[in-house]
């Protein structure tokens, strides 16, 4: 007989597909202000196999980058409490070689040049084709893996307290 415990634990035990780049440690961090747009991208994204982060907003996105370790950081420009911009400069330093694709709705806006000045790889203008941003991703990670064959990173854990 089944007790409840351990039918409750298969219930809640998460399943890992086979031959998934979740198992290889692709991991997205998303910042996007617009909840349901980003939950669109975050759907069209897992359907690539890529495991992501969805937050709303710039001090949600340094607090998740902080705590976990990601392949590559997809940006809103206009995200609240934490500007894009600063969010794209505390990314950088905390992770100089992170890949990071900026995107704003204002195609021509001061936001797009100080994004790339600050760092992003790519600067995407809204709308977009998804296709546009899962091509750029492959090719993002593709070169990241390339260029971190054979090397190890190490890993600073930071907490909110410090530097105070």
């Amino acid at each position: 007989m089944l007790q409840l415990g351990t039918y409750l634990a298969y219930l809640i035990t998460p399943v890992k597909l086979p031959g998934s780049m979740k198992e290889n440690g692709m991991k997205i961090l998303l910042a996007e202000n617009d909840k349901n747009f980003g939950i669109v991208l975050k759907t069209e994204l897992e359907q690539e196999n890529y495991e992501v982060d969805l937050v709303t907003n710039g001090t949600e996105a340094i607090f998740n980058f902080m705590e976990r370790s990601y392949s590559l950081v997809i940006l809103d420009m206009n995200i609240p409490r934490l500007s894009g911009i600063e969010t794209l400069r505390i990314i950088k330093k905390l992770n100089p070689q992170i890949p990071v694709v900026a995107f704003s709705a204002h195609a021509y806006s001061k936001e797009i040049s100080e994004s790339i000045q600050h760092g992003a790889t790519k600067c995407l203008a809204k709308p977009f084709p998804l296709a546009q941003l899962t091509n750029d991703i492959r090719t993002f990670l593709s070169a990241q893996n390339t260029a971190d064959a054979g090397c190890q990173m190490t890993e600073k854990r930071w907490t909110r307290d410090e530097g105070r």
